[in-house]
């Protein structure tokens, strides 16, 4: 996401000013995540907010670029080989100081430099709470206890950083019935069914805008004749799922790093949108207009 320029609050007003009952400036809250995402989260709480101060405009400032912050992995970092230790026990605290969370993750924020080079932010504890349930005092309090878990477990220099969020179901809803091309609805459904048509690519080649499509057929039996619940997919599209066509993807087996396939991923189903809303204006117009010839 190219870099934005502050305008959405005035730098001459208090957005610049901590306010109770909150322990950052509003500033800090809207912006802290800037494009990490396309609606990232406000920031309630996090623990260096005294050692990490927030770059903010200077008052009077007409123009300010907002840092922008790249979400990364944790792979191969200190938290990975103790998580399943450190995680049950920060639940357990969150649960003992009677905050409902709805999600406990890692994670790295990476900015760039006045050169354009890469810094890595050190590692996140990541907690959502559910919204409206958590004060930002709650997290503060919270925080060093989370703190101290990981330095016991020799994991030093983290951060916690809080959020409100809700748990939402990722798969979406149930595909829809294939009409017939004399139904009304067939173009508009079309993408949403499980025929030729439903618009596939993995996270990489959907951002470069690669479009493909891939059909489902149900597996039956498996070799030996049993019965086989699997439902599998079909494309001839390979450009959709990897920038060098050339190279064979290779399965390494169970555990193995795998190549995960988005099926109408966000920009196509947009785009979806877009073409009905614009089907739909047309023939409203086209409608209004054939009802006036007829009157």
């Amino acid at each position: 996401m190219a870099p934005t320029l502050f305008s959405q609050l005035s730098i001459a007003s208090d957005a610049l000013t901590v306010v109770a009952p909150y322990l950052i400036s509003e500033f800090e809250r809207v912006h802290y995540w800037h494009a990490i995402s396309i609606d990232p989260p406000d920031l309630l709480y996090r623990s260096d907010l005294e050692s990490n101060p927030f770059p903010v405009p200077l008052p009077g400032t007409r123009w300010y670029q907002l840092p922008v912050k790249t979400a990364e992995g944790v792979f191969e970092t200190p938290p990975n080989a103790v998580w399943h230790i450190v995680a049950p026990m920060i639940v357990a605290l969150l649960k003992k100081r009677g905050i409902k969370y709805s999600a406990l993750k890692t994670a790295r924020f990476s900015t760039r430099d006045e050169d354009g080079k890469k810094v890595l932010g050190p590692i996140v504890i990541w907690i959502a709470t559910h919204p409206n349930t958590t004060s930002a005092e709650n997290a503060r309090d919270a925080s060093p206890d989370i703190l101290h878990i990981l330095e016991d477990h020799k994991v030093k220099g983290a951060v916690v950083e809080w959020y409100e969020g809700s748990v939402e179901k990722l798969s979406g809803p149930a595909l829809m019935r294939v009409a017939d091309e004399t139904n009304p609805t067939h173009y508009v459904r079309r993408p949403f069914t499980a025929t030729l048509g439903m618009p596939i690519a993995t996270k990489e080649m959907e951002e470069a805008d690669a479009r493909g499509t891939v059909s489902f057929f149900h597996e039956n039996k498996y070799k030996n004749g049993e019965p086989s619940a699997r439902v599998l997919a079909v494309s001839n599209l390979k450009h959709v799922l990897r920038a060098d066509t050339t190279v064979d993807y290779q399965f390494m087996g169970t555990g193995a790093l795998r190549q995960y396939v988005r099926v109408c991923g966000f920009r196509r189903f947009q785009r979806f949108l877009d073409e009905i809303r614009a089907l739909v204006t047309k023939n409203v117009a086209e409608a209004a207009r054939l009802a006036e010839e007829i009157a």
